[in-house]
This record gives C-alpha cells, sequence and structure tokens, in this order.
C-alpha cells in the first residue's frame, strides 16, 4: 500500500509538473509573438547595432529564470528535477525555431539573432544537462548562415554536416527552413540547392 501510495503521489507531481512547464512555454510563446518585432532580424540600413539580446529575448529569459527557479523548489528530488528541467529546455528549442521561421533575416539581423540565442544558451547552460544543451548549440551554430557570405554558405552548411551539429536535434528540412529565412534567400538560392546531398 505505500508503495502504491508513493507511485500515486509521484504520478500526481508529475502531471502537476506538466501543466507548469505547460504554462511557463505557452507565456514564453505570447512574450515572444507580441514583443518579437520583424525589424528585430530586418532592421532599417541607417541603424546602428547595439548587439545586445532584444527586449523580447531579455524578456523571455527574465521570465524563464524566475519561473525555473519557482519550479526547481517544487521538487527535492534532483533526478526529477532534472528531467523537468532538460523538458524545458527541449520545448524552448522548438519554441525558438519557430520563432525565428516567423522572420526574413538580414545580416546585420543575423549578428541581432546571435546576441539573442547566446543569452538563451547562458539560461539553459545554468539549469539543463549537456544532452539538452546541444539544442541550444546546435541553433546558434546555424545561426552563422545569416552573417556568411552567399558563397560561403554550402561550405558551411557541409561542415557542420559533417560535424553532426545537428544529429538528434534538427531535421534537414528545419534546417533548410532556417536558412531559407535569409534575406536574401531567393537571390542566392540556386548556389545552394541541388548543390547539397542534404538540401
Amino acid at each position: 500500500e505505500k508503495k502504491a501510495l508513493e507511485h500515486a503521489i509521484d504520478d500526481s507531481v508529475a502531471v502537476g509538473m506538466d501543466c507548469v512547464i505547460e504554462i511557463i512555454l505557452r507565456q514564453t510563446q505570447h512574450i515572444l509573438d507580441t514583443e518579437q518585432h520583424s525589424s528585430d532580424y530586418y532592421p532599417d540600413s541607417n541603424v546602428s547595432l547595439t548587439l545586445t539580446p532584444t527586449m523580447a529575448c531579455a524578456r523571455a529569459v527574465q521570465f524563464l529564470g524566475e519561473s525555473t527557479a519557482v519550479l526547481q523548489c517544487m521538487t527535492t528530488q534532483k533526478q526529477m528535477r532534472d528531467v523537468f528541467l532538460g523538458e524545458i529546455g527541449v520545448r524552448l528549442f522548438n519554441v525558438l525555431l519557430e520563432n525565428i521561421k516567423r522572420f526574413q533575416i538580414t545580416e546585420p539581423g543575423g549578428f541581432q539573432l546571435i546576441a539573442d540565442l547566446n543569452l538563451y544558451y547562458d539560461w539553459a547552460a545554468a539549469i539543463v544537462d549537456p544532452d539538452t544543451l546541444r539544442f541550444f548549440m546546435a541553433l546558434k551554430d546555424l545561426a552563422n548562415c545569416f552573417i556568411l557570405a552567399p558563397k560561403d554558405l554550402r561550405g558551411f552548411l557541409r561542415d557542420q554536416y559533417s560535424r553532426h551539429t545537428f544529429d538528434g536535434v534538427m531535421r534537414s528540412e528545419e534546417v533548410y527552413d532556417v536558412v531559407a529565412c535569409r534575406a536574401d534567400y531567393r537571390a542566392i538560392r540556386s548556389q545552394v540547392e541541388g548543390h547539397c546531398d542534404f538540401m
């Protein structure tokens, strides 16, 4: 009976934590949907870059930090806590991936995106396991596609695949979708597609 009660309690905690995770990610998504602007990653040519995280990113990371601090207090079992923090990390990665795909990104915007992804990475590095952190590292690596000259893009992607950067993290289609967010992608498409076995 004692073991059955312990299992029932664990199951209830797991369900409750999953609900909390869902609320955290929905609110993070809401912050990005309402506060991330197209001009963040497609700035006017006369705007000087500060290379600090965007307001949307800073607000999202602040919210994530506060929320995960509460989540960490909700369970004293390290193993369970690590599982839930890892789950938040993976779900956040997917939120960020979808957020990036909403925008056209110029070269200056690519530098801005990298500044944002560095902050998300720093947040993740403080709380998630190395396997989950790989997701954020892969996204940071891929963001370099926005700041490269078109002639270097194919070699960059081939190098990333040879290093297995995206293995178990992103499908080839998802990598392509991100690369296609380059503001100049229509003009350079022929330099990338058909030349890489993964594109």
